[in-house]
């Protein structure tokens, strides 16, 4: 297991943000293999979350494995007969879904986006219309070469 020092700073800013009576935004970046995940995963210890990590595979299967994580954390068998089929149906279910405080990461975005490139446009929507309504708290992860996703929705980025 990873060691994990030096983070107070982030840790602090994170848990200032969760506090928060709003939902919460986060777009969390850097250089590859500083420890972004790890921080994420100490920060959730004891929290409600969502994680879920960009992979390279098809567009079929990153929504089917989005379902099933959402399947899961839910307990809604439903989504085994009826599956979302888009991002615009996940985070409307999203905002109908998220009663109390909820942490939903995604990791790895870049390799999501480069799939579904209207994802940023729809949560960025989403976002504005419905999620920010609700107990949401979105962490995405860019790397600090990668600011395509941070700037399409000029959110500022913990550092």
């Amino acid at each position: 297991m990873m060691k994990f020092i030096n983070r107070d700073e982030e840790l602090n800013f994170l848990e200032r943000k969760y506090a928060s009576k709003e939902a919460e935004l986060i777009i969390l970046y850097g250089r590859r293999r500083i420890g972004k995940t790890e921080l994420i995963f100490n920060f959730i210890k004891n929290k409600k979350a969502i994680y879920f990590l960009g992979r390279l595979e098809s567009r079929a299967e990153t929504l089917k494995r989005f379902n099933n994580t959402l399947m899961e954390f839910f307990k809604d068998m439903e989504l085994a007969r009826r599956p979302l089929r888009s991002w615009d149906e996940i985070f409307d279910y999203l905002g109908e879904k998220i009663k109390n405080k909820l942490v939903v990461i995604f990791d790895e975005f870049p390799f999501i986006v480069e799939k579904f490139p209207e994802i940023v446009s729809i949560l960025q929507d989403k976002w504005d219309s419905k999620l920010r309504k609700t107990n949401a708290y979105f962490v995405r992860f860019i790397n600090r070469n990668d600011g395509k996703a941070r700037t399409l929705l000029q959110i500022p980025a913990l550092r």
